[in-house]
């Protein structure tokens, strides 16, 4: 690895020398090699792009939102509708119970509120009716109010009125198989019978001054002639939790045959079971949160009675605020309060808890799942930067790999041109590159007029003596001018040895043994090392002319 930077720094170091052209033959394959991975890193990013692999945006956060938002909706429609079909059937058969128990004491339905001393025994009656139907149904509670109370006379009579409140401390959703039931509103009787617990916060009547559940829903009941599968309603109330939460409440009238209205009777949804129930899948947002509320005229979802489920405690709205406003934000939407200054991202879809042809069908109700928008933004950038690592990873680990590709590629090359330079070639230096061998072999077979060096070892055939010897006589005479330095280099070619090998006998360098040549070159009067072997040869055969 130090490798590879340190020759990444100088062929850097060099391409800032050189001239403007003058570039390192390694430097020009890794920066070619650099852009062919460009060009092909570019192309992967282009196609994933078009295709939409790539890239975790606002649009398949979209997909993720409605993809849960749909699975809890189908949950909470289809619970929400068993709930309303049992309130529907209970009502009719309290109903029924109590004026059967009217008639059988001989009283109309109408004249109940003049009797409050029947009211332990409708209410005991009805007792058991309410417990069979807790059982079956996904709630935390079921409850029947009517309208009369036991002491008329009494302060508060006008907002008190006697009924049954039974809470589920482990609702279905928690624990189907052991109910833990408690008794919170009624006789004390009736749960001492029934061998029922009672809350702490018991109380006889219910108090109906600080809530409207009840008397809303006596007043849409009267004058209206539609059945009684139409006149049910949902509503959220406070006052009958121990803790002051939002309890959603589905309630629905007890008439009596001949029109009078008994009271009402419903069953509740605490804010723990619809936590527990209804919360999204938090594996991609741990700060995801449900919300179920009424949706205003304007279309605003109104906070202060909503119910909340999955990690709401972690990140809560403001319930004392404004209603949470809705804007569009490319795929999801964008929820603010109007005093707040945190946003949040999400979707939303409206429910229909009522049939088209009921009494409370302009009621609106909505079911949001909500993140705050940081988390949102952060995740987007989290996926997509799982997607750039690797590529970044694989993009400077290709770099890496192409300087050292690109470093043994060239080393034999540069090696070759190195020994050019310094000792020439001979024949048997191979690259194993096909152009450079071949190169090499043009360049030791060329005449080298420079140095003399012959690097086939051979000497060349010894020609016929020829017939005029004046040029060879001289050839000696001259010998007799080479100093003694000259001298040496001389005999050692009449040896047979390089220039090479000359110079390392010598111990001096090419250089000088060059220079040498030269000036023996001059003195003898030949122009090359080919001419100087000739009348070599001819020393060594013609021993007559050697002694001239």
């Amino acid at each position: 690895m130090k490798k590879l930077f340190s020759t990444l720094r100088r062929n850097w170091s060099f391409f800032k020398k050189t001239e403007k052209h003058s570039r390192s033959m390694q430097f020009r394959l890794i920066l070619y090699f650099v852009l062919y991975l460009i060009s092909i890193m570019l192309g992967i990013v282009i196609i994933l792009l078009a295709t939409g692999v790539f890239g975790f945006s606002r649009e398949e956060n979209s997909l993720l939102f409605q993809r849960e938002l749909s699975y809890v909706s189908s949950n909470l429609y289809n619970d929400f509708g068993d709930i309303s079909v049992r309130t529907v059937e209970m009502a009719k058969g309290l109903a029924d119970t109590i004026e059967a128990e009217l008639h059988a004491r001989g009283f109309r339905p109408k004249d109940m509120e003049d009797h409050p001393q029947l009211l332990e025994s409708l209410l005991q009656d009805s007792f058991y009716t309410m417990i069979f139907a807790l059982e079956k149904t996904k709630s935390s509670g079921v409850l029947l109010v009517l309208d009369a109370t036991v002491n008329p006379l009494l302060p508060n009579a006008g907002t008190s009125r006697a009924g049954l409140l039974v809470k589920n401390m482990e609702p279905n959703a928690v624990n189907a198989s052991f109910p833990n039931f408690r008794y919170y509103r009624g006789p004390y009787s009736i749960a001492r019978n029934a061998g029922m617990n009672m809350l702490p916060q018991w109380n006889l009547e219910f108090d109906i001054s600080s809530s409207s559940y009840f008397n809303e829903t006596i007043a849409n009941t009267k004058n209206r002639t539609v059945p009684l599968s139409r006149k049910y309603k949902w509503v959220v109330d406070d006052s009958l939790s121990a803790g002051g939460e939002n309890l959603l409440l589905c309630l629905a009238p007890l008439i009596a045959s001949d029109g009078t209205v008994l009271g009402v009777c419903g069953f509740e949804v605490s804010a723990m079971l619809f936590k527990l129930a209804y919360s999204p899948d938090s594996t991609t947002y741990v700060r995801m949160y449900g919300m179920f509320a009424p949706v205003l005229a304007n279309g605003d979802l109104d906070v202060s009675k909503a119910l909340f489920s999955g990690n709401y405690p972690a990140y809560p709205l403001n319930l004392a605020e404004e209603p949470l406003a809705s804007s569009p934000d490319n795929a999801l939407n964008l929820y603010q309060q109007a005093e707040s200054i945190s946003t949040y991202m999400g979707v939303d879809m409206r429910l229909a808890l009522y049939p088209s042809d009921s009494i409370h069908v302009n009621d609106q109700w909505a079911l949001a799942l909500l993140v705050p928008s940081q988390d949102v933004t952060k995740n987007i950038f989290s996926r997509n930067l799982r997607t750039l690592v690797p590529l970044g990873i694989f993009m400077v680990l290709s770099i890496l790999g192409t300087a050292f590709v690109s470093r043994r590629y060239i080393r034999p090359v540069v090696g070759i041109i190195d020994q050019i330079k310094t000792n020439g070639v001979t024949p048997d230096s191979k690259t194993r590159i096909l152009e450079i061998d071949d190169l090499i072999e043009f360049l030791s077979k060329r005449d080298d007029t420079v140095d003399g060096e012959d690097r086939s070892m051979e000497r060349p055939p010894a020609p016929n003596v020829p017939s005029n010897v004046t040029l060879y006589q001289s050839f000696l005479r001259n010998i007799k001018t080479l100093s003694a330095a000259e001298r040496s280099v001389f005999n050692l070619y009449m040896k047979g040895y390089t220039a090479r090998e000359i110079a390392d006998i010598l111990c001096l360098s090419i250089n000088t043994i060059k220079t040498h040549n030269k000036r023996i070159y001059m003195k003898l009067n030949v122009s090359s090392r080919k001419e100087l072997m000739v009348f070599v040869t001819m020393m060594d055969e013609d021993e007559s002319l050697r002694k001239m």
